[in-house]
This record gives structure tokens, sequence and C-alpha cells, in this order.
């Protein structure tokens, strides 16, 4: 062999030995500890049977980042729960105040409701009794009868004539008689009248007729009351029970 060939032969020993460690290092160095890793690199890492040590740190890598997602995860949450629980609380107690206020205001308008229903019944019952009143009023005012007894006047109610029981006056007004429509004249003594007119005006009250009897009558003895007797003749002409029946056991002698 010449030396040129010799010279040609070892220049492309030289080449293919160049560019077979320029294919290695470019086949090797991305799995250098000391390049930064890219996101396929991992893949190439644990597709890589021939380096077991770089998955090995890949998947410490990836529990350190799932344990720290984890509590952060855990750590929102319960911020959230507290969040929430606080404002559930504040809920409640806005709740609570509302609830109260309300009760409270119930409970005043339901006071003011029954005081003014007091009120209105007081005014009903007061509305009442003064309309039985005024109508009891009109229907005696209905009824005035104007009498005249002896000459002397006397204005009177039909009522007050008739509650007394004088069966004298209950005929009187029964339809029986025609009554005009001036003054009912009574041949009558005036001042004996006066005093029936009073009793029947207090309801025919006994004592009443007693004490006038024995006050105007100044009499000291049993039977010794004109006055009495005169009214006795009077009740027994008018026909009022209960005038008799206190007049003939204590004032009049009996014949």
């Amino acid at each position: 062999m010449s030396a040129a060939a010799a010279a040609v032969l070892e220049r492309l020993f030289l080449a293919t030995q160049l560019k077979s460690n320029t294919t290695e290092g470019q086949t090797y160095e991305h799995l250098s500890p000391c390049r930064e890793r890219k996101s396929s690199d991992k893949f190439l890492y644990r597709g890589s049977p021939n380096n077991p040590e770089f998955v090995s740190q890949d998947k410490a890598m990836d529990e350190e980042e799932s344990a720290a997602a984890k509590k952060q995860l855990t750590y929102e949450l319960t911020s959230s729960t507290e969040e929430a629980q606080r404002i559930i609380e504040q809920g409640n107690y806005l709740a609570q105040l509302v609830l109260t206020a309300a009760v409270k205001e119930a409970v005043a308008i339901a006071a003011i409701a029954d005081r003014e229903r007091e009120e209105m019944d007081g005014l009903s019952a007061r509305f009442r009794a003064e309309t039985t009143l005024a109508n009891h009023n009109n229907q005696r005012q209905a009824g005035v009868v104007e009498l005249n007894v002896g000459g002397t006047h006397f204005t009177t109610t039909q009522e007050t004539l008739t509650a007394s029981g004088s069966a004298y006056f209950n005929a009187m007004f029964s339809g029986l008689w025609e009554v005009g429509s001036g003054a009912i004249f009574i041949d009558r003594d005036p001042e004996l009248f006066s005093i029936i007119l009073r009793y029947m005006r207090a309801g025919c009250c006994q004592k009443l007729l007693v004490s006038i009897i024995e006050t105007y009558a100044g009499c000291d003895k049993k039977y010794n009351s004109p006055l009495a007797i005169g009214l006795y003749l009077e009740a027994d002409f008018f026909q009022i029970p209960s005038m008799i029946d206190v007049l003939v056991p204590k004032y009049h002698r009996p014949y």
C-alpha cells in the first residue's frame, strides 16, 4: 500500500470516529443530571431502562408536589368550612335579632289592639246605655201628662202614674176614657195629691211615706193624724194598694 493510500484511509477512520463520538454525545447529553430538565425528558427517563435513578428522582418529586397540593387543598377546604360556619352563625344571630324584634312588635301591636278594643267596647256599652236612656226618656216624654188637680197643675208621665198599680190611672190611660189634649182635671185635694205624686215618683217607697206622715203630721199617737187619714182617703180614691197597705194598719182606725 502506498503512502498516499495509507493517508487517505487514516483520514477516513478519523472522520468516522469523530462522527461516532458526536452522535454518542447527542444521545446521552439530555440524560445529564446537571442540565435543566424538560417535561419531555421525563418520558425519556421513565422510558429508559438503562437509567432507573432518574425515574426514582421524578417519582419523589411527583410525591412531594402531590403532598403539597393536597396540603394546600386541605387548607383551602378548612378555610372555606370555617368561613361558611362563620357566615351561618352570623345569619343565625341576625335571624334571632329579627325574630326577637318581630315578637316584641307583635306583642306591642296586640297590646294596642286589646286596649283599643276595650276602649271601643266601653264606648259601645256607653253608647248603648245612652241610647237606651234616650229612648226611655223619649218614650217618657211622649207619655207626658198634664194634670189639673183641684186647680193646681202637675206635670208627670203615664209611666209614673200607672207603675204605682193605681187602678184609677191604669183605667184612665187604658183607652176606655177619652183623654183630651189639654190638662186632665181631677177634683181632689192638690196638697194631698202632691204627697201621693212624690210617693209614686219615688217608686212607691213605703218608708218615704211613713217619714212624710211622721214629719209633717207631728202625730205622737197611733190614730191622731189628720194627714194620714186624708192620705188614706186619697189612696182609696186613686186605688193605690201599696199606700193602703201602709196607712190602714198604722194610721187608720178601723170602724
